[in-house]
């Protein structure tokens, strides 16, 4: 494990912990004790997290750029090219 991701997930962790502790009277006010225990349960599923697959990247279709590849590969006809004044290839 990188020393980033180490830092990351220390970091996600420590905050976790610090949010259960500032919600402690929150939790006990709207659901009693059940519901102050049940809040630390969230440290563990943190804990847990970066061992979950992560989900594979979407591969979008690309057919503008495949045509636009095959578009470049393309050569003006001969005729196009000859008739260009040569000052103004843009008129090619």
């Amino acid at each position: 494990m990188s020393e980033t991701l180490l830092l990351q997930h220390t970091l996600l962790f420590s905050a976790a912990a610090l949010a259960l502790l500032l919600l402690r009277p929150l939790l006990r006010h709207l659901g009693g004790a059940s519901a102050q225990y049940l809040g630390w349960l969230a440290l563990p599923m943190v804990l847990a997290s970066p061992a979950l697959p992560r989900p594979a990247a979407a591969s979008l279709p690309v057919p503008y750029s495949v045509q636009f590849e095959a578009l470049a590969r393309l050569e003006a006809p001969q005729a196009l090219t000859a008739a260009a004044p040569a000052g103004r290839p843009w008129l090619a």
